[in-house]
């Protein structure tokens, strides 16, 4: 029994330091567009963008943010089914409902980043 106890606090502890690991992975970073788009200054810039380069400042800033959403699918996508315990069900659930979240984020980041890349379009004419 104590070789069994021994082999399941190991994979408890590789697990959780699988997920650590998963975690530090993929913090993301704040995200920057070409010219110097931030989260602290998107809505600024997006208020004043009129020219292609504005909108297509705005437009890798968008595709950065749907690049850390889909980190976070991913996180998530890992964590789901490792669970063990009585809890697995709530926890799996959990990150089901994360992952829906992320998804939909990065579908709307998307949707941005291609509207400001037409935006763009329309500023040069």
């Amino acid at each position: 029994m104590t070789g069994y106890k021994t082999m399941r606090n190991t994979s408890a502890a590789f697990m959780g330091l699988l997920v650590l690991l998963l975690t530090l992975a993929t913090v993301p970073q704040p995200a920057l567009g070409a010219d110097g788009v931030t989260d602290a200054n998107v809505a600024e810039k997006g208020a004043i963008a009129a020219t292609p380069a504005d909108h297509e400042a705005l437009a890798v800033y968008f595709t950065t943010k749907a690049g850390e959403a889909a980190a976070e699918i991913k996180l998530h996508e890992n964590m789901r089914g490792r669970m063990m315990g009585k809890n697995r069900a709530r926890m799996n659930s959990h990150c089901r409902q994360l992952i829906q979240a992320a998804r939909s984020e990065q579908e709307a980041y998307e949707d941005l980043a291609d509207l400001h890349r037409e935006l763009g379009k329309e500023a040069h004419k």
